[in-house]
């Protein structure tokens, strides 16, 4: 049911909150199909973010891997800034219903996948412990600036925010 999968993408990327009919129409199938196949609207935007949250993560680990001697995490914070940046409001509508939805499990092991992507460019007992605290870290900072809209900071401004706060759970001059 791959246009369903894409149709209900196509809407999130509009901004919209799409229904189960909404979704079916989109997708060209009937709303029965669409039953056939999930066990409903939730079910759907589940596997739309499930699916959405591995391909990106399959991005921002290629990154990672290609930014060998660089500062690697950086990657993860030019990616979220590259990708989501201009799509901010667009995120700050959708993010209640996208915390609601029963994709955490997928979320949290993508962020771990991440985590070891940095954690393979480190060194020492606590490479992977490390990793995980800065990933969290900046999933929580991006996040809280896509929901609170009064922090009117720009992307360009939010970068160094998120490079300090690498910095400071791995010391730039750590080894490699």
């Amino acid at each position: 049911m791959r246009a369903v999968l894409a149709a209900t993408e196509q809407l999130f990327e509009r901004g919209t909150d799409p229904s189960a009919g909404g979704i079916a129409k989109r997708a060209g199938v009937s709303i029965g199909s669409l039953y056939q196949y999930f066990r409903g609207r939730d079910d759907v935007l589940e596997s739309v973010i499930s699916d959405r949250v591995r391909r990106e993560c399959d991005d921002v680990i290629a990154r990672i891997q290609e930014r060998e001697g660089d500062e690697p995490a950086t990657a993860v914070v030019d990616y979220l800034l590259e990708t989501y940046g201009s799509r901010r409001t667009m995120l700050h509508r959708l993010m209640p219903h996208l915390l609601r939805v029963g994709a955490k499990d997928s979320v949290l092991r993508e962020r771990a996948r991440v985590a070891e992507a940095i954690a393979a460019t480190l060194e020492g007992p606590e490479a992977f412990t490390q990793a995980q605290a800065l990933v969290a870290g900046v999933m929580g900072v991006f996040q809280t600036w896509i929901l609170d809209l009064e922090w009117d900071a720009t992307p360009a401004e939010l970068r160094p925010v998120l490079l300090g706060m690498i910095r400071g759970v791995i010391p730039v001059d750590a080894p490699r």
